[in-house]
């Protein structure tokens, strides 16, 4: 095998790696929709399309990624905790937003419900 080649393999085998846990970060949002929101009434599709498509994992610290998506608050440093998922669609959806409205989210937390979730 060329350096060439050997490049082109260290890349490929890179990319996939990245592209499996994303894939594992999508399946876990869809269950989370499914069996946390859905099942338990948000019927919202803004809400919905929201939480499936914010990557929760992305404001937890690394070392709680695979828990990003389970029923349940999780520490976010400082004493303070990003809220289950639940919450935050129940929240967001008795907000019945609209696409041109802007919220102002206030407070210490992780900034997970004010990006985007409406």
């Amino acid at each position: 095998m060329n350096y060439g080649s050997f490049f082109i393999y260290s890349l490929t085998l890179c990319f996939s790696s990245v592209l499996i846990a994303q894939n594992d970060h999508v399946i876990k949002r869809e269950q989370m929709v499914k069996t946390q929101l859905q099942a338990r009434g948000i019927k919202d599709p803004l809400t919905l399309f929201s939480m499936l498509n914010v990557p929760r994992h992305e404001f937890v610290p690394k070392n709680l990624e695979e828990h990003a998506y389970r029923d349940g608050a999780l520490p976010i440093g400082s004493g303070q905790t990003i809220s289950q998922p639940y919450i935050v669609a129940f929240m967001t959806e008795t907000l019945k937003l609209k696409s041109t409205d802007r919220v102002l989210e206030m407070g210490t937390g992780s900034g997970y419900q004010g990006r985007g979730t409406w």
